[in-house]
């Protein structure tokens, strides 16, 4: 059974865990929205993955016209960590695409950050960290993505 946990900018989740129940594969599902929608599910990998769970979550919520994900994480084990901090990042949208391309990357297991709103208008550090795993991507192609978000 593997895991995943995503955070979404979004509300609007009523009757999302029941939906997600029904979507071939997925056993379990906890969904939270305290700031952000916060969606925690196990799944078995024989039957589903993580880009069929997110399109699933998209439609529901019917959101694919912009990014909306915050975070996300895999929850995969022995994974290599990397950071990249900046000064700033162009608007929410850009981060949020950008966490989004990143999920969607083979080997990209974790991506966060202390992104906010606040940051947009406080032009503060954000940091992005994430996992990785190494048989996949080396080190230097994960911060050469990590700064793209920045060019």
């Amino acid at each position: 059974m593997k895991e995943l946990t995503i955070v979404f900018d979004t509300l609007g989740h009523k009757e999302l865990e029941e939906y997600l129940l029904t979507v071939k594969g997925i056993k379990e599902v906890k969904v939270t929205n305290e700031e952000k929608l916060k969606i925690d599910i196990k799944y078995d990998s024989k039957e589903t993955n993580p880009i069929v769970i997110k399109t699933e979550i998209y439609i529901f919520l019917e959101i694919s016209k912009t990014p909306n994900m915050y975070s996300f994480d895999k929850h995969e084990k022995n994974m290599k960590k990397c950071e990249v901090s900046k000064k700033s990042v162009c608007c929410d949208y850009c981060y949020m695409g950008f966490i989004e391309d990143l999920y969607d990357m083979e080997g990209i297991t974790k991506a966060e950050s202390n992104f906010t709103d606040f940051f947009m208008s406080q032009k503060e550090e954000v940091t992005i960290k994430v996992e990785y795993d190494p048989n996949i991507l080396k080190e230097a192609e994960v911060i050469e993505k990590l700064n793209s978000l920045y060019e």
